[in-house]
């Protein structure tokens, strides 16, 4: 629960959801890393695609 805090904390910070800054961390990690979340709702899609503009800082990394 601890790291959901922390997930949540910086989602805050940057203005978008948890799950975009959890897929925005996981593409920032290797080029040859890519996520692949599912979803049968459009607009959880649309949050997901959101990820790929969301630009963390080395500390958001960290």
């Amino acid at each position: 629960m601890a790291l959901v805090e922390v997930v949540k904390a910086v989602a805050q910070r940057k203005n978008a959801t948890p799950a975009q800054v959890a897929l925005a961390w996981l593409l920032a990690q290797k080029p040859w890393i890519v996520p692949i979340p599912g979803t049968t709702k459009l607009h959880r899609l649309d949050e997901n695609i959101g990820a790929v503009e969301l630009l963390l800082t080395g500390d958001d990394l960290s």
